[in-house]
């Protein structure tokens, strides 16, 4: 290794980082840090790939990989093929290489387009900051105080000692300069800040139950303070962001020698935490209460198959995290429509999911006390996500913002439309109601009297 990498740099080499493979090619981080990393990204079409993808599929995916991911070179594949239906020799350089590198709308034209030229790849010049050791020294301490907040929520009494040998902890972080050890930091500050953010709404939200007038507030009003609360929300969340840049900010993650670990964890932790404190904190029983209360609880089959539901969402949901998920079509549709119109695509998780779910659940919270909170659970989706899209160091940070920040305001679309959508149903079930109150059972006319019908 010593010997081939001495051979490369006297003759001015570097080495290609080849990305989205199935085996990674060993060796390769420790032969970049030995060329000082002379080395650049490599996006590979495969030629069985490259027989069957279109133009316009091709183009696409070329922009994609430049603009999203940092990739300097890339290698298309290209072999003929017989057709024995035809009797002739095909190849896809004419039909599908050319056609989707040149033209007005070719992928060369398009990523001229956001500023890149084509030519010979250039790695990266690493730079170090002015104080680097200071900014880091803050950064660590700054994630470690939000980690100790988190945990301070849900045990208050731990909050000073959990900072203290967080503190500790955090000065062997800096001097050590472990990899793992900073990986694992950015992760639990990954974690904390959208707990902490969600976690502190719900406090929020409860609170305004020990003033009733709350919960006769016009839907204007209740709207307005939505809107401050979900604006308010993704800025804590948000938080977390320059500790994760700044732990993770090294030329090994910038060419996907090292990938920021746990992503699983992430799009986990942060909403069994707040599931957590949504059921068992904040009522009379405590915490240990709503624990014996739950265990004493008679099954149901109703309850049964919640749980069976709950789960099959969550491991949905989990193997669509990181790379390796895959989308439906109408997804896939929607994500090319996105793409042209914005040339940045916000996570679907974000604007479909999590800040709807937000906007809406938020809006309810502010009339009805207990059940929206539901919803604000499965918001937290949001929240973390944000927080994840600038884990991935590779991706421009500028575009990591606008992904967040169109996946904020899409989402923020959605949601209105859902709380129109609502505000709809709910005075049909109102109008349905005053028609013969006094009929219904006594449960149904309580959850109508919530809705605006008084039965005497």
């Amino acid at each position: 290794m010593d010997d081939f990498a001495k051979q490369l740099k006297e003759g001015g080499f570097g080495v290609a980082v080849i990305e989205n493979l199935k085996a990674p090619q060993l060796g390769m981080g420790a032969l970049a840090q030995k060329l000082n990393y002379n080395a650049v990204r490599l996006h590979s079409v495969s030629e069985g790939e490259m027989m069957v993808i279109s133009p316009e599929t091709l183009k696409d995916r070329l922009v994609l990989a430049v603009k999203d991911r940092n990739i300097r070179m890339i290698y298309l594949n290209a072999a003929p093929a017989r057709d024995d239906k035809k009797a002739v020799v095909t190849h896809p350089i004419d039909k599908t290489i050319v056609t989707a590198l040149t033209g007005d709308d070719g992928a060369i034209e398009r990523m001229r387009d956001f500023g890149f030229v084509t030519g010979e790849a250039h790695a990266f010049k690493v730079h170090k900051a002015p104080a680097e050791a200071l900014w880091r020294g803050l950064a660590i301490a700054g994630a470690v105080s939000l980690i100790a907040l988190m945990i301070g929520l849900f045990l208050p009494p731990l909050l000073l000692p959990v900072a203290i040998l967080g503190f500790i902890g955090g000065a062997g972080v800096f001097l050590l300069d472990s990899s793992l050890l900073t990986q694992a930091l950015a992760l639990f500050v990954a974690i904390a800040a959208p707990t902490v953010s969600v976690v502190t709404l719900v406090r929020l939200l409860r609170a305004r139950r020990s003033r009733p007038e709350n919960f006769r507030q016009s839907a204007g009003r209740r709207l307005g303070a939505a809107i401050l609360f979900y604006i308010r929300t993704a800025i804590l969340s948000v938080i977390a962001i320059p500790f994760v840049i700044a732990l993770l900010n090294d030329i090994t993650y910038e060419l996907v020698l090292q990938q920021f670990r746990g992503v699983s964890l992430l799009h986990l932790a942060p909403i069994a935490l707040v599931a957590l404190y949504v059921f068992f904190y904040g009522s009379a029983n405590g915490f240990w209460g709503n624990i014996r209360q739950l265990l004493v609880m008679p099954i149901k089959v109703f309850w049964v198959v919640v749980g069976v539901f709950v789960l099959a969402a969550g491991y949905y949901y989990l193997t669509r995290t990181g790379n390796g998920g895959s989308a439906s079509g109408i997804e896939m549709k929607l994500r090319t429509f996105l793409e042209t119109t914005f040339h940045v695509r916000p996570r679907f998780k974000e604007f479909a999911m999590g800040h709807p779910l937000m906007l809406l659940g938020l809006f309810l919270s502010l009339r009805y006390p207990k059940w929206p909170l539901v919803l604000i659970v499965a918001a937290t989706i949001g929240q973390l996500s944000m927080v994840d899209t600038f884990a991935h160091i590779h991706t421009p940070a500028v575009l990591s913002a606008t992904r967040d920040l169109l996946g904020l305001g899409i989402g923020f679309l959605i949601g209105l439309v859902l709380i129109v959508a609502w505000q709809v149903l709910e005075r049909l079930w109102a109008a349905w109601g005053e028609t013969d109150c006094r009929e219904v059972s006594s449960a149904r006319a309580r959850w109508r009297d919530n809705l605006g019908c008084r039965v005497e």
